[in-house]
Protein backbone atom coordinates (compact mmCIF):
# COMPACT_ATOMS: atom_id res chain seq x y z
CA UNK A 1 0.00 0.00 0.00
CA UNK A 2 1.36 3.16 -1.28
CA UNK A 3 0.15 7.22 0.04
CA UNK A 4 1.81 9.96 -1.36
CA UNK A 5 1.61 13.34 0.47
CA UNK A 6 3.67 14.84 -1.98
CA UNK A 7 5.64 14.98 -5.22
CA UNK A 8 5.03 12.63 -8.05
CA UNK A 9 5.48 8.59 -8.05
CA UNK A 10 5.86 6.72 -11.31
CA UNK A 11 5.48 2.72 -11.10
CA UNK A 12 5.27 -0.02 -13.57
CA UNK A 13 3.76 -3.33 -12.98
CA UNK A 14 3.34 -6.40 -15.38
CA UNK A 15 0.03 -5.24 -17.04
CA UNK A 16 0.58 -1.49 -16.16
CA UNK A 17 1.92 1.76 -15.10
CA UNK A 18 0.60 4.17 -12.80
CA UNK A 19 1.18 7.85 -11.74
CA UNK A 20 0.73 8.97 -8.34
CA UNK A 21 -0.22 12.80 -7.53
CA UNK A 22 -0.45 13.85 -3.89
CA UNK A 23 -3.39 12.74 -1.83
CA UNK A 24 -3.46 9.31 -3.78
CA UNK A 25 -3.69 5.86 -2.71
CA UNK A 26 -2.00 2.74 -4.62
CA UNK A 27 -2.73 -0.53 -3.52
CA UNK A 28 -0.67 -3.77 -4.81
CA UNK A 29 -1.72 -7.24 -4.67
CA UNK A 30 1.70 -9.06 -3.43
CA UNK A 31 1.60 -11.01 -6.84
CA UNK A 32 2.59 -8.09 -8.65
CA UNK A 33 6.41 -7.21 -9.83
CA UNK A 34 7.65 -3.50 -10.28
CA UNK A 35 10.40 -3.17 -13.35
CA UNK A 36 10.84 0.75 -13.12
CA UNK A 37 10.35 3.72 -10.36
CA UNK A 38 10.85 7.10 -11.18
CA UNK A 39 9.85 9.79 -8.67
CA UNK A 40 10.09 13.55 -9.00
CA UNK A 41 9.75 16.72 -7.07
CA UNK A 42 9.74 16.45 -2.35
CA UNK A 43 8.98 12.93 -2.88
CA UNK A 44 6.86 12.42 0.76
CA UNK A 45 5.63 8.80 0.49
CA UNK A 46 4.10 6.21 3.22
CA UNK A 47 4.76 2.67 2.04
CA UNK A 48 3.53 -0.27 4.16
CA UNK A 49 3.07 -4.06 3.38
CA UNK A 50 1.50 -6.58 4.78
CA UNK A 51 0.77 -10.30 4.08
CA UNK A 52 -2.24 -12.57 3.05
CA UNK A 53 -1.93 -13.89 6.33
CA UNK A 54 -2.97 -10.60 8.11
CA UNK A 55 -6.01 -10.60 6.04
CA UNK A 56 -6.88 -13.96 7.13
CA UNK A 57 -6.87 -12.75 10.84
CA UNK A 58 -9.33 -10.50 9.86
CA UNK A 59 -12.85 -10.02 8.49
CA UNK A 60 -12.13 -11.23 5.20
CA UNK A 61 -16.07 -9.92 3.86
CA UNK A 62 -14.96 -6.39 4.67
CA UNK A 63 -11.67 -7.10 2.75
CA UNK A 64 -12.86 -9.51 0.05
CA UNK A 65 -12.94 -6.27 -2.60
CA UNK A 66 -8.79 -6.10 -2.29
CA UNK A 67 -8.77 -9.26 -3.98
CA UNK A 68 -12.02 -8.24 -6.53
CA UNK A 69 -9.70 -5.40 -7.83
CA UNK A 70 -6.48 -6.38 -8.02
CA UNK A 71 -4.17 -3.16 -8.20
CA UNK A 72 -6.22 -0.50 -7.35
CA UNK A 73 -5.13 3.70 -7.81
CA UNK A 74 -8.14 6.18 -6.02
CA UNK A 75 -7.80 9.99 -4.72
CA UNK A 76 -8.91 10.70 -1.36
CA UNK A 77 -10.40 13.42 0.57
CA UNK A 78 -7.99 15.82 2.11
CA UNK A 79 -9.60 14.37 5.64
CA UNK A 80 -9.60 10.97 4.95
CA UNK A 81 -6.00 10.71 3.46
CA UNK A 82 -4.96 12.49 6.51
CA UNK A 83 -7.01 9.88 8.51
CA UNK A 84 -5.09 7.52 6.90
CA UNK A 85 -1.40 9.28 7.22
CA UNK A 86 -1.43 9.47 11.19
CA UNK A 87 -2.82 6.00 11.41
CA UNK A 88 0.45 5.27 9.48
CA UNK A 89 2.60 7.06 11.88
CA UNK A 90 0.98 5.21 14.88
CA UNK A 91 1.93 2.01 13.10
CA UNK A 92 5.22 2.99 12.48
CA UNK A 93 5.59 4.02 16.05
CA UNK A 94 4.15 0.64 17.55
CA UNK A 95 5.78 -1.43 15.56
CA UNK A 96 9.44 -0.24 16.91
CA UNK A 97 7.89 0.58 20.80
CA UNK A 98 9.01 -2.50 23.24
CA UNK A 99 6.41 -1.68 25.80
CA UNK A 100 4.06 -4.56 27.24
CA UNK A 101 1.04 -4.70 25.51
CA UNK A 102 2.57 -3.30 22.46
CA UNK A 103 1.39 -6.05 20.18
CA UNK A 104 -2.36 -5.73 21.33
CA UNK A 105 -2.08 -1.66 20.43
CA UNK A 106 -0.78 -2.32 17.20
CA UNK A 107 -3.40 -4.94 16.08
CA UNK A 108 -6.00 -2.64 17.09
CA UNK A 109 -4.40 0.18 15.06
CA UNK A 110 -4.19 -2.10 12.28
CA UNK A 111 -7.55 -3.32 12.41
CA UNK A 112 -8.82 0.16 11.96
CA UNK A 113 -6.47 1.47 9.36
CA UNK A 114 -7.93 -1.71 7.18
CA UNK A 115 -11.25 -1.04 8.07
CA UNK A 116 -10.93 3.13 7.15
CA UNK A 117 -8.76 1.78 4.26
CA UNK A 118 -12.28 -0.78 3.39
CA UNK A 119 -15.00 1.73 3.81
CA UNK A 120 -13.18 4.12 1.37
CA UNK A 121 -12.44 1.90 -1.41
CA UNK A 122 -15.78 -0.20 -1.01
CA UNK A 123 -17.41 3.30 -2.09
CA UNK A 124 -14.61 3.70 -4.34
CA UNK A 125 -14.30 0.85 -6.51
CA UNK A 126 -18.14 -0.36 -6.01
CA UNK A 127 -18.55 -0.43 -9.85
CA UNK A 128 -15.09 -2.22 -10.56
CA UNK A 129 -15.63 -4.52 -7.97
CA UNK A 130 -19.50 -5.48 -9.86
CA UNK A 131 -17.25 -5.94 -13.29
CA UNK A 132 -14.93 -8.48 -12.09
CA UNK A 133 -14.85 -11.86 -13.85
CA UNK A 134 -15.62 -15.46 -12.85
CA UNK A 135 -12.41 -16.13 -11.65
CA UNK A 136 -12.02 -13.19 -9.37
CA UNK A 137 -15.62 -13.71 -8.19
CA UNK A 138 -14.68 -17.21 -7.52
CA UNK A 139 -11.86 -16.95 -6.10
CA UNK A 140 -13.60 -14.42 -3.32
CA UNK A 141 -16.32 -17.21 -2.86
CA UNK A 142 -13.37 -19.73 -1.77
CA UNK A 143 -11.81 -17.25 0.55
CA UNK A 144 -15.49 -17.04 2.24
CA UNK A 145 -15.36 -20.99 2.34
CA UNK A 146 -12.17 -21.01 3.56
CA UNK A 147 -13.08 -19.06 6.93
CA UNK A 148 -16.20 -20.86 7.34
CA UNK A 149 -14.24 -24.28 6.58
CA UNK A 150 -11.07 -23.89 7.55
CA UNK A 151 -10.67 -25.84 10.93
CA UNK A 152 -11.88 -29.01 9.76
CA UNK A 153 -11.68 -28.87 5.86
CA UNK A 154 -8.58 -29.00 4.74
CA UNK A 155 -8.84 -30.43 0.91
CA UNK A 156 -8.92 -28.57 -2.03
CA UNK A 157 -11.76 -30.87 -3.11
CA UNK A 158 -14.50 -29.60 -0.57
CA UNK A 159 -14.19 -26.21 -1.68
CA UNK A 160 -14.05 -27.24 -5.09
CA UNK A 161 -17.16 -29.03 -5.10
CA UNK A 162 -18.96 -26.23 -3.18
CA UNK A 163 -18.06 -24.07 -5.82
CA UNK A 164 -19.13 -26.94 -8.41
CA UNK A 165 -15.64 -26.86 -10.37
CA UNK A 166 -12.54 -29.00 -10.97
CA UNK A 167 -9.95 -29.24 -7.72
CA UNK A 168 -7.40 -28.10 -10.39
CA UNK A 169 -9.53 -25.46 -11.96
CA UNK A 170 -10.17 -23.64 -8.04
CA UNK A 171 -6.23 -23.77 -7.78
CA UNK A 172 -5.74 -22.30 -11.36
CA UNK A 173 -7.78 -19.48 -11.09
CA UNK A 174 -6.60 -18.32 -7.02
CA UNK A 175 -3.48 -18.73 -8.52
CA UNK A 176 -4.06 -16.27 -10.74
CA UNK A 177 -5.78 -14.03 -8.97
CA UNK A 178 -3.53 -14.61 -5.68
CA UNK A 179 -0.33 -15.69 -6.57
CA UNK A 180 -0.70 -18.66 -4.32
CA UNK A 181 -2.76 -22.02 -5.18
CA UNK A 182 -6.22 -22.64 -3.31
CA UNK A 183 -3.63 -25.55 -1.29
CA UNK A 184 -0.97 -22.93 -0.45
CA UNK A 185 -3.85 -20.84 0.94
CA UNK A 186 -5.56 -23.85 2.99
CA UNK A 187 -2.39 -24.55 4.54
CA UNK A 188 -1.72 -21.09 5.42
CA UNK A 189 -5.24 -21.03 7.22
CA UNK A 190 -4.57 -23.53 9.18
CA UNK A 191 -1.57 -22.59 10.24
CA UNK A 192 -2.94 -19.63 11.36
CA UNK A 193 -5.53 -20.90 13.14
CA UNK A 194 -2.81 -23.69 15.36
CA UNK A 195 -0.91 -20.26 16.35
CA UNK A 196 -3.92 -18.82 17.64
CA UNK A 197 -5.44 -22.02 19.29
CA UNK A 198 -1.44 -22.55 20.44
CA UNK A 199 -1.75 -19.01 22.74
CA UNK A 200 -4.35 -20.81 25.11
CA UNK A 201 -2.92 -22.97 27.05
CA UNK A 202 -5.65 -24.55 28.72
CA UNK A 203 -5.92 -26.98 25.93
CA UNK A 204 -3.63 -29.78 25.06
CA UNK A 205 -1.78 -30.37 21.88
CA UNK A 206 -4.25 -33.30 21.22
CA UNK A 207 -6.96 -31.15 21.90
CA UNK A 208 -5.91 -28.39 19.43
CA UNK A 209 -5.60 -31.14 16.35
CA UNK A 210 -8.75 -32.91 17.18
CA UNK A 211 -10.34 -29.38 17.13
CA UNK A 212 -8.87 -29.14 13.78
CA UNK A 213 -9.76 -31.91 12.01
CA UNK A 214 -6.38 -34.06 12.45
CA UNK A 215 -6.10 -37.58 13.05
CA UNK A 216 -3.23 -37.90 15.23
CA UNK A 217 -1.10 -35.62 17.33
CA UNK A 218 2.00 -37.04 15.25
CA UNK A 219 0.32 -35.80 11.59
CA UNK A 220 -0.48 -32.38 14.03
CA UNK A 221 3.14 -31.97 14.89
CA UNK A 222 4.66 -33.03 11.18
CA UNK A 223 2.23 -30.57 9.27
CA UNK A 224 3.19 -27.49 12.09
CA UNK A 225 6.53 -28.10 11.51
CA UNK A 226 7.04 -28.34 8.03
CA UNK A 227 5.35 -24.89 7.28
CA UNK A 228 6.77 -22.92 10.46
CA UNK A 229 10.18 -24.84 11.08
CA UNK A 230 9.42 -25.38 14.88
CA UNK A 231 7.82 -28.02 16.64
CA UNK A 232 3.80 -26.77 17.90
CA UNK A 233 5.11 -27.16 21.75
CA UNK A 234 8.03 -25.10 20.70
CA UNK A 235 5.62 -22.21 19.58
CA UNK A 236 3.80 -22.05 22.58
CA UNK A 237 6.74 -22.04 24.69
CA UNK A 238 8.29 -19.09 22.35
CA UNK A 239 5.12 -17.51 22.23
CA UNK A 240 5.00 -17.85 26.52
CA UNK A 241 8.35 -16.13 26.51
CA UNK A 242 7.39 -13.34 24.53
CA UNK A 243 4.60 -11.84 27.43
Amino acid sequence: MILLKSGTFEIKLQDAAYKLLPQEVLIILQNERSSQIITSGKLHIFLMAFSIDYLFQNDLETFSWLISCGTVRSKWYEEEFEAMVQLFKLVCILNKSKKPGQKIELQHIMELLLFKLASVYTNQVSDRVSKTGRREKLTVQFHLLLKEHCRTRHNVGFYADKLCITAGYLNKIVKQVTGHTAKKLIEQRIVIEIKKQLQNKEWTLLEIAEQLGFNDLSSFSTFFKTHTSVAPSEYRSQMGNRF
